[in-house]
């Protein structure tokens, strides 16, 4: 197996699914406490794209560890893995990790953020 093809083992598999689930979680909490809930029957990625809608553009862009990031690509990331976990599609090649600590950099910006509505 290559390094390109290699699938995770199924304990690490679950234990992202669960880790990629709960980053997405507080994300919807963000959004619920910013007047901004998630419908019923709004997807995951209808949900991210409304909620990257409404960031003031100011707070788009950021640094952190030295690194330039931008919350509307961390939200995608994010609903990439979190799609990958929930329909199962962990051996596609995306969104298998949490590269580089982004979701805790996400989320450690979003308690800073208050979205326009």
């Amino acid at each position: 197996m290559t390094e390109e093809t290699e699938v995770l083992p199924k304990e690490t598999s679950l234990l992202f699914e669960k880790y990629s689930s709960w980053i997405f979680y507080q994300v919807e909490r963000w959004g619920r406490r910013n007047g901004l809930p998630r419908s019923k029957y709004e997807t995951s990625i209808e949900y991210t794209e409304r909620l990257i809608a409404h960031l003031p553009e100011q707070e788009e862009k950021f640094n952190e560890q030295a690194r330039s990031l931008r919350l509307s690509d961390l939200l995608r990331l994010l609903n990439v893995s979190y799609q990958s976990a929930y329909y199962g599609e962990s051996g596609s090649g995306e969104g298998e990790h949490d590269p580089d600590g982004e979701y805790d950099n996400l989320l450690r910006r979003l308690k800073t953020v208050r979205a326009i509505r």
